[in-house]
């Protein structure tokens, strides 16, 4: 007799009860699996001795007749039970692919939680005296505490989140508490770290690494800068444009810058800053902070095309500190006078330029008044070059400006701009008050 296969012969064993279970419900579930399976193959073998009785009396015509719909609902029947099938397939199928792309994301969520990691240790280009945050590309003192500062600051985790979401940093990731980009508070902080930025090159440039530019970076802080820049906005708006202006922090002048250059001052036409007398026990830090925000209002200034009238005043040092002030001030005005050069060469409406500086800065002054002289004189002439190239008859061929009268021409560009150079005033006061004093003591 052939022997049964070893997979049936134990499913047998099992609905039998011969295989030992691991609870009393699997032995209840196999003993009423084996008395329903003993019934069914009782139904069986009496359906089949009916079948046979009713097939052996079909001939002689005394079993019955099947229903005539019987046979059309067998194969409807399995037909049903495929689609069930395949439907319940289908579904299966879905949930394995739901659970494949959920364990995927979880591998790629953990990889970048893994590479992550990496971007709170200092990188491979930091030193001895400083850390570089790979993440932020920013330097930070290795003194007690200041590394874990800036890990636990926004702006390194900003970076990490746009290296999560994005994979490639400076990608613009706010959190759930910080404003919505198209915001009047998103603005002024973008306007504030653009500040920041420019403020931290200049003083790089003057004084470069050291006590004063450490101490005067504090005051260009994205916060004050924001509150700096919203309150010149609301006295600019106030005043319509504003033409008198005394600013007092570095933060307040570049403020003022920001909105000189996003068109705030468009509207004066006569111009006046003067920067606030510092105590004599204020720290140089404050003065550098007020010298390395000056060059970024000079060139901001050139978009206020109705300008004709600039006043720039600038406080004596005083104080027992005042020879070291004045020694800042001397090596910051050499980065001035350049963009004071800027100014003039895009300028041509100026007019007037009104420098009231103090004694230590005569000297740089007059030594670089020629340069500030000749690009007054050059800049209506390039802005006469412009337009003049309209009557070319190759380059202007084309140019509307052909059809006018030269007498109509010659008007224009007189308005526009006038041969006449802008006139620069060079005043020292605390020279003439000496000069005075000295006077009236002989």
């Amino acid at each position: 007799m052939q022997q049964p296969p070893p997979d049936l012969a134990f499913a047998q064993a099992v609905l039998e009860g011969e295989v030992a279970t691991l609870g009393a419900w699997r032995t209840s579930n196999q003993q009423q699996t084996r008395r329903n399976g003993q019934q069914s193959r009782g139904n069986a073998r009496q359906g089949s001795h009916d079948a046979g009785s009713r097939s052996g009396g079909g001939g002689s015509g005394d079993g019955k007749r099947a229903r005539p719909g019987s046979t059309a609902r067998q194969p409807r029947q399995q037909h049903d039970r495929q689609l069930g099938g395949s439907a319940s397939t289908s579904q299966w199928q879905q949930q394995q692919q739901q659970q494949q792309q959920q364990q995927q994301q979880q591998q790629q969520q953990q990889q970048a939680d893994d590479s992550l990691v990496r971007y709170g240790q200092p990188g491979p280009r930091s030193t001895a005296r400083v850390a570089h945050c790979t993440a932020c590309d920013v330097w930070v003192p290795r003194r007690a505490g200041d590394w874990e500062v800036h890990v636990a600051g926004i702006r390194h985790r900003r970076q990490l989140l746009s290296l999560r979401v994005h994979g490639e940093p400076n990608r613009l990731v706010l959190s759930t508490f910080e404003a919505p980009p198209d915001s009047a508070a998103a603005a002024e902080r973008l306007a504030a770290r653009r500040l920041r930025t420019e403020a931290l090159k200049q003083l790089l440039n003057m004084f470069g690494v050291g006590q004063v530019y450490n101490s005067a970076a504090a005051a260009f802080e994205e916060r004050q800068l924001a509150a700096a820049v919203q309150q010149a906005q609301q006295r600019a708006e106030a005043a319509a444009g504003g033409s008198v202006w005394t600013v007092g922090t570095g933060a307040e002048l570049a403020a003022l810058a920001h909105l000189a250059s996003s068109g705030g001052l468009e509207a004066a036409a006569q111009l006046a800053v003067t920067l606030a007398l510092q105590p004599d026990d204020a720290p140089r830090a404050q003065h550098a902070g007020m010298a390395a925000a000056l060059p970024l209002l000079l060139p901001a200034l050139h978009r206020s095309g109705s300008l004709t009238a600039l006043q720039l005043a600038l406080p004596a040092p005083g104080g027992a500190d005042a020879a070291r002030v004045e020694q800042l001030w001397q090596r910051a005005w050499q980065h001035t006078l350049p963009a004071l050069r800027g100014l003039l060469e895009s300028s041509a409406p100026l007019r007037t330029l009104h420098l009231v500086l103090p004694a230590c800065l005569h000297e740089a002054t007059a030594a670089y008044l020629p340069q500030l002289q000749a690009a007054a004189v050059a800049a209506p002439l390039a802005v006469r070059r412009h337009v003049l190239l309209a009557l070319h008859p190759r380059a202007g061929r084309c140019s509307l400006l052909q059809l006018l009268p030269l007498a109509v021409l010659q008007e224009v560009l007189d308005m526009a701009a006038p041969l006449q150079p802008c006139t620069i005033q060079v005043s020292h006061p605390d020279m003439a008050v000496g000069a005075a004093a000295a006077a009236g003591g002989g």
